[in-house]
């Protein structure tokens, strides 16, 4: 054992020390490590509380205000200095007065008498309870969320890669990532306010709470995005019932303080993890993420990961980078299909139609992939801002090649997207553009889908009525396939109704879309709209349409979409009267009846 001579402290220094102990904030002790004989200083004394005997206190009686944790610490403490020459240090809970433990910070080393027989264990002890309990504080925020304290990203990350680790030593370790997102949750805090928001993350912590087994961990990111690490798991199957289980858990009504009952249910994406397949926690993350999307495209349910799911959103990242460059490399282009009036087959509008040839590929890609994809990341308002100029450019070469009789009548259709209506200055753009090309907006048809006015209502009215009043015509795409198609036709200045092609496509063959197709172009009629026929591409379809007194129709029956150059071509072709073929026979006496108005 190392131990250092204990020296004789000469009278005046003695005095001096002794003042020293006492105006300490530090407590002083030491040990006869013979007898277990402790002595105190009085500032030692004063920190432990009253209840301790007066002169030496049994090392004993000492240890037990300790608990069993903190006996083990300072018998390690012990064993690292005596044997290893370590110094004599230990961060221990004590029991003060019977009361509440606080935390002490213990420092001493061992001595000999000046017969170099005896020895002591000296030293001083720190109440440092209050930076231990900062400290503590300071921890858990580091590695939990303040507003549910459930776990946060990195203390879960961190708990992920433990898993990882144990599965790469035990091939046979099971475990779940859940990745969740809940529907309409920005509903409520544009509704009903973010306190009231703050107050649903904090029922739906509670209930994961509840959920969780001792094995289990959860974990909020941010936002509504929720996870849970379930570290063992007994196979798929369980994992698929503990997630369904949640799922159904989650999906009950919440009842908030001031009497609100607010629904929200999740989308739960599951990443069963049997072996050792991942060597990176954010990797995990990933595709628990990637599942959850999926779940959440399915509106709103439990899906498991497989691979092709990741492999669909790496091509999806893939594709996002290049439509951000497709405006640069001037990859884009304009295709124009002509709506045709059904009466006379003459062209009263051609719809611009956006192509996207990436990369200089023959076959462009379909624009079903990357026109969500724009809408998605904001790319639409810049693509749509480019179609407007360049189409409406292209109108006045279309006019200038079909016949005079005509060629002031013929109007331009765009697509807009409610992401572009929903920007502030979208109105005030678009009619400053149009003027500059030397045109109208009565020249301009905006066609705008149902499901927009839907997601968006509120938001994009103002716009839609804006643009309505300075002269554009507002058209309803894909008239039937949204939600709330005859709320549309109430509130918003719609002029057009376009007829979804799915109903054309059935409408000869299939009795009830016969019967829809005709409701929907009486209703047109009593309520003065303008009604498209989408989608038409037989005369049989055109003769049904005919017979129904629908006016316009659109489709391949009369031309596939065409580059303007084409489309040009088409028009010369018409004749004086721009009339297309392709109307059914008894067209030509129809044409003349609309013609003479009799």
């Amino acid at each position: 054992m190392s131990t250092r001579q204990r020296q004789v402290v000469p009278g005046a220094h003695a005095t001096r020390l002794e003042r020293v102990v006492r105006g300490s904030a530090e407590g002083f002790w030491e040990c006869t490590l013979a007898t277990g004989a402790v002595w105190l200083s009085a500032r030692a004394r004063a920190l432990l509380g009253p209840g301790l005997p007066s002169g030496p206190v049994p090392l004993r009686q000492l240890l037990r205000l300790l608990d069993v944790g903190a006996r083990a610490t300072l018998a390690r403490a012990w064993r690292a200095h005596r044997d290893r020459a370590q110094a004599f240090e230990a961060l221990l809970q004590v029991q003060v007065a019977g009361r509440r433990r606080r935390w002490f910070r213990l420092r001493g080393e061992i001595t000999s008498g000046a017969d170099g027989k005896t020895c002591y264990l000296s030293g001083s002890c720190s109440n440092v309870d209050a930076w231990q309990r900062a400290r503590g504080r300071l921890e858990w925020q580091v590695d939990h969320d303040p507003l549910t304290a459930l776990s946060n990203r990195r203390h879960f990350l961190d708990r992920v890669a433990t898993v990882l680790r144990a599965q790469r030593d035990e091939r046979d370790v099971r475990a779940v990532v859940l990745a969740m997102d809940f529907d309409r949750f920005k509903h409520v805090n544009d509704v009903h306010g973010h306190a009231v928001g703050d107050q649903l993350l904090q029922r739906i912590a509670d209930r994961l709470c509840g959920e969780m087994e001792p094995d289990g961990l959860a974990c909020r990111f941010g936002g509504d995005e929720f996870a849970v690490l379930l570290a063992d798991v007994k196979g798929v199957q369980d994992a698929a019932h503990r997630a369904e289980r949640l799922h159904a858990r989650l999906a009950a009504p919440y009842r908030l303080s001031g009497g609100q009952v607010i629904a929200c249910s999740a989308s739960i994406g599951v990443l069963y993890l049997a072996a050792a397949d991942y060597r990176d926690p954010a990797d995990v993350l990933r595709d628990a993420d990637a599942a959850m999307y999926q779940a959440k495209a399915a509106g709103g349910r439990v899906q498991f990961f497989d691979a092709q799911v990741r492999e669909r959103i790496a091509r999806v990242a893939e594709l996002e980078q290049s439509l951000r460059r497709a405006l640069e490399l001037d990859e884009l282009t304009l295709h124009y299909q002509p709506v045709v009036c059904l009466d006379t087959g003459r062209v009263r509008a051609v719809e611009a139609l956006v192509r996207w040839h990436r990369g200089g590929e023959v076959r462009p890609v379909p624009a079903d992939e990357f026109i969500p994809l724009a809408e998605d990341t904001g790319l639409i308002v810049d693509i749509g801002r480019w179609i407007a100029d360049r189409a409406l450019a292209d109108l006045v070469r279309l006019r200038a090649s079909a016949a005079p009789a005509v060629a002031g009548d013929m109007r331009l259709a765009l697509n807009v997207s409610r992401r572009e209506l929903m920007e502030r200055d979208y109105s005030g753009w678009l009619l400053a553009n149009v003027t500059r090309h030397g045109l109208r907006p009565t020249d301009v048809i905006l066609e705008i889908t149902e499901t927009a006015f839907v997601d968006d209502g509120f938001e994009i009215a103002a716009t839609a009525a804006a643009l309505a009043d300075a002269g554009f015509a507002l058209a309803l795409d894909d008239f039937g396939t949204g939600q709330s198609s005859l709320n549309s036709l109430q509130e918003l200045p719609i002029a057009i109704v376009k007829i979804d092609k799915k109903f054309i496509r059935a409408l000869t063959r299939r009795s009830e879309f016969m019967a829809v197709v005709h409701a929907i172009v009486q209703l047109g009629h009593c309520l003065s709209l303008e009604i498209v026929a989408e989608g038409v591409e037989s005369a049989a379809e055109v003769g049904a349409l005919q017979a129904m007194e629908c006016t316009m129709g659109q489709g391949y029956h009369f031309s596939r979409p065409l580059p303007v150059s084409r489309m040009q071509e088409l028009l010369r072709a018409s004749g004086s009267d721009c009339r297309l073929t392709g109307l059914s026979a008894p067209t030509e006496d129809r044409i003349r009846r609309a013609e003479t108005g009799s």
